[in-house]
């Protein structure tokens, strides 16, 4: 253990640097008590200070610096809880970033730490069992995560969780769903993407749906409403800078030809 110029109390383990505490006055290191899981200061007036720093954490911190993962999962037991933040620090340094999301208490960051190792069951329950309020982005993430895994049920109850009407949109228009189409139709009065603009194609873009699962066609065509949605936002996208209505009406056909030229193609692909 050790003080240094910009008065900070440190301890090293191996090659490895601790921060225990960062002072604003110079103090002087008096001693550590292993029994008290306390390391003891004074100052120049001989006021005393003392800091946390708990003999089970730096014992775990040597086994895991050894590579005897073993030695450090029985000392884990050992380690308060007020200390297991730390020690998923340390842990995420290390690399062992499978270990920190074990020992991590924090429902935050554990949280950011599972979608990081796309552990999508973790972050699923943490999303579930957390508090729902300010969750949004938790949920908007793990939809993100179901939509990769074509597990769209899930990915359509996340996105409702997380009110993120454009990806509602999105998926239902890339299923076909009417009735979720409809449902975001309602809920979009309030909302500042003009998708009541966008919802115009329901109709066409369900009726290709449909098909394309009667077919067997199922990927090609949803890339297909895909590929038309996503062209017909980014139209939306410039919309606030037209100052005529004809100029919102021209870009609104340019995508809608975009659609029937793609659409094409795969029916003629289809066809043939």
């Amino acid at each position: 253990m050790y003080t240094t110029a910009s008065n900070r109390l440190q301890y090293l383990i191996g090659e490895q640097t601790n921060t225990v505490h960062h002072s604003d006055r110079e103090l002087y290191l008096l001693g550590y008590l292993p029994q008290h899981g306390r390391i003891y200061m004074a100052d120049q007036d001989m006021g005393i200070y003392s800091f946390t720093l708990s003999l089970s954490v730096v014992e775990y911190q040597t086994a895991i610096l050894r590579g005897d993962l073993e030695a450090a999962s029985t000392m884990l037991e050992s380690v308060p809880l007020d200390q297991r933040n730390k020690l998923a620090r340390f842990l995420e340094t290390q690399d062992h970033k499978e270990l920190a999301l074990q020992v991590k208490q924090d429902p935050d960051h554990k949280f950011d730490l599972a979608v990081s190792l796309d552990d999508f069951d973790t972050a699923l329950e943490i999303a579930q069992t957390g508090p729902q309020t300010g969750s949004e982005p938790r949920w908007r993430t793990i939809g993100d995560k179901a939509i990769g895994r074509w597990n769209l049920s899930l990915a359509q109850e996340c996105f409702e969780k997380a009110k993120d009407l454009n990806a509602l949109l999105l998926l239902g228009i890339s299923a076909g769903d009417r009735t979720l189409l409809s449902r975001v139709a309602t809920q979009s009065s309030t909302s500042p993407i003009p998708i009541r603009r966008v919802l115009f194609c329901n109709e066409a873009l369900c009726s290709c749906s449909e098909s394309a699962f009667n077919l067997h066609h199922v990927d090609k065509h949803t890339m297909m409403n895909g590929t038309y949605i996503y062209y017909f936002w980014l139209q939306c996208s410039r919309w606030p800078r037209f100052k005529t209505t004809s100029q919102i009406h021209e870009h609104q056909n340019s995508a809608a030809q975009h659609y029937i030229a793609v659409n094409t193609v795969l029916t003629e692909e289809r066809d043939g």
